[in-house]
């Protein structure tokens, strides 16, 4: 069986790239029999399996701030031609890398022009393509015609789209004519249960930053206006505890005027941690108090921020949006909270940093539910099983 997984993007930072690395790694792991290719951007910047090859994109597009592309160009910025000479150049190398690995199935990421060449591909080959979603491919086919358009054009023919949460399969069907419906359903991503762990050694960032174990707030993403930073930003004149923010984006200056102008004295912006900073960072959601996620949109569509912190044993304050309520198994897991009420925020983190039973607790059932739904053995088991469904 040979399996052919295509992503567009930078292969480096944000969610759904970590998805991409890490279920590619898990299929090629727990599955030896799959033959896996996998196509990225040239450079490939990363190794992720031994059968890699470089998807010649005339030029780089994103959805989003990049840290790896900061001077990529926008999706809902292209011009017709453009969007046009994008998705030539996509499906032209894509095409001559699938008529010489042959693949069995083509798996896919987003339902952007990515997706719409690999079901051209498809349809002239009689391959079966599987398009996994990431929500900024759905947010673009709501702010911008042409990619609904295409997308309802070019992907009858897709046997599958995965979702990675209830919600977000609800949003794919919402936006896609009833007949796709039924081939819409959701695999979650997973982590990495042995490598984020309640028992990681924090003695580096307590010696480093002079950090209280439990003592701290922490928030960790890319600093977009849709993921609430600016909330927790707010929130911090309310505290006397430190507050630590990690990650990179459109908004990071602006958060940091933010909290200049408040007076606040107690935020360290630290920046993005890429791969060669991931022990630093397990280490920072070991130690914190609480890790908070004020997302404002159903575009967060899992949060892999969610998942780490939840297997390293933090306390989760998120959202009651999108994937996180999924994740925490509707505040079972974690405390949820109204998006964009800074009142419950507040009181929500003074609560917990306040009752460390209570927060606990709460990191005792995080733990549990990623050993029990979220590890990557788990998932690429049931992306195995729908790959051999194709057969």
């Amino acid at each position: 069986m040979r399996i052919l997984r295509c992503y567009p993007h930078a292969c480096l930072g944000g969610g759904s790239s970590y998805d991409f690395r890490s279920l590619s790694v898990a299929l090629a792991m727990y599955y030896p029999d799959i033959g896996l290719h996998i196509v990225i951007p040239s450079p490939p910047e990363v190794n992720v399996v031994k059968q890699q090859y470089v998807w010649k994109i005339p030029f780089r597009v994103m959805g989003s701030s990049s840290t790896y592309w900061p001077d990529c160009k926008q999706y809902n910025n292209l011009s017709d031609q453009e969007l046009k000479d994008y998705f030539t150049g996509l499906y032209k190398s894509l095409l001559k890398i699938t008529r010489a690995i042959k693949p069995n199935v083509i798996h896919c990421d987003f339902l952007l022009p990515s997706g719409w060449a690999a079901a051209k591909i498809g349809r002239e080959l009689n391959i079966p393509v599987i398009i996994t979603s990431h929500g900024a491919d759905l947010k673009m086919m709501e702010i911008d015609e042409r990619y609904l358009l295409g997308a309802v054009n070019n992907l009858a023919s897709v046997k599958h789209f995965i979702a990675y949460s209830p919600d977000h399969r609800d949003w794919i069907q919402e936006l896609l004519p009833n007949d796709y419906h039924e081939k819409v359903d959701y695999i979650p991503g997973g982590v990495d249960k042995i490598y984020y762990s309640p028992r990681t050694d924090i003695s580096f960032i307590q010696q480093q930053y002079k950090l209280e174990p439990k003592k701290f707030i922490l928030g960790v993403g890319r600093f977009q206006k849709r993921k609430g930073f600016h909330l927790l930003v707010e929130a911090a004149k309310q505290f006397d505890y430190p507050m630590i923010l990690i990650g990179n984006g459109w908004e990071m200056e602006s958060l940091k005027d933010q909290a200049v102008a408040a007076g606040l004295n107690n935020i360290q912006f630290l920046g993005f941690m890429g791969l060669d900073k991931t022990d630093l960072l397990r280490q920072f959601y070991t130690a914190a108090g609480v890790v908070v996620i004020p997302s404002l949109t159903r575009e967060e569509t899992l949060c892999f921020v969610g998942l780490e912190a939840m297997a390293s044993g933090a306390t989760i304050i998120a959202s009651n949006v999108g994937g996180l309520k999924y994740i925490l198994n509707n505040g079972e897991a974690g405390v949820l909270i109204e998006p964009n009420n800074q009142t419950e925020l507040e009181i929500s983190i003074n609560e917990l940093m306040r009752s460390p039973e209570l927060a606990q607790d709460y990191s005792k059932k995080a733990r549990r539910r990623v050993e029990t739904e979220f590890t990557w053995k788990k998932v690429a088991s049931k992306y195995y099983n729908l790959y051999r469904s194709l057969l």
